[in-house]
């Protein structure tokens, strides 16, 4: 039997998280504010990633076309914020990984949620 896990804590917690400790660690309600920049970060990053020969240009495109859809239905209205995803970062990639698969992930490579938020 599979074990559910938060995505964005992965398997580091053998059990589901409590309700007050999902509230702690929710910012969605209000970083979604920075939903275009957290896109155009992600942009620039995976073209910084796919020179340094981290993904291949074939990824890079892939991430690059998944993110540009998500800034259009952002600014169509049309993105839903997701509570689960606790942040903006991790609304962010679940929407390209649904979109992509598991090369979303990639475009996280190498930089932390703080350095994600500060370059935001």
């Amino acid at each position: 039997m599979k074990k559910t896990t938060s995505p964005v804590w992965g398997g580091r917690f053998q059990k589901e998280s409590s309700s007050l400790l999902k509230k702690i660690n929710n910012s969605i309600s209000f970083d979604y504010q920075l939903g275009f920049q957290d896109v155009m970060v992600n942009k620039v990053y995976s073209e910084a990633l796919k020179k340094a020969k981290i993904i291949t240009d074939r990824e890079n495109k892939k991430i690059q076309k998944a993110l540009d859809e998500v800034y259009l239905e952002m600014s169509n209205q049309n993105f839903i914020f997701d509570e689960n995803y606790e942040d903006i970062h991790m609304n962010i990639e679940m929407a390209v990984k649904k979109k992509i698969g598991d090369t979303a992930g990639k475009m996280h490579t190498g930089k932390s949620r703080n350095d994600q938020e500060a370059t935001d």
